[in-house]
């Protein structure tokens, strides 16, 4: 399978996500984040194809996307992990959330 990954990604394992779409809000946690999609961690079980509504603050910047699960896995502790890929972002939206992966991953280096 071909990789589509074209914006550049941050790990922020266990970082806090809030997913909405289906019912009561569900937390999950984080694994990577980009430009135009997610990969978080949860017990609860989704479908590939399902979309999501996800947000998470980052830097003191609240963001929330529009979500569609396109890969499904097994993690540890008997959560699933989902590959998510952002739909209908503004392109503010989009290059606000590049900016502050850099600023994160500029960061990381440093430590």
């Amino acid at each position: 399978m071909e990789n589509q990954r074209n914006f550049f990604r941050v790990t922020l394992y266990e970082h806090p996500v809030t997913i909405r779409g289906l019912g009561e809000p569900i937390e999950a946690h984080m694994r990577d984040v980009s430009g135009n999609g997610i990969s978080f961690y949860t017990k609860h079980q989704f479908q590939e194809g399902d979309t999501l509504r996800v947000s998470f603050t980052l830097k003191e910047q609240e963001f929330e996307f529009d979500a569609k699960v396109k890969r499904i896995g097994e993690g540890s502790r008997g959560r699933y992990v989902y590959g998510c890929r952002f739909s209908g972002q503004k392109e503010k939206e989009k290059s606000a959330l590049s900016s502050i992966l850099l600023r994160l991953d500029a960061e990381k280096r440093k430590k």
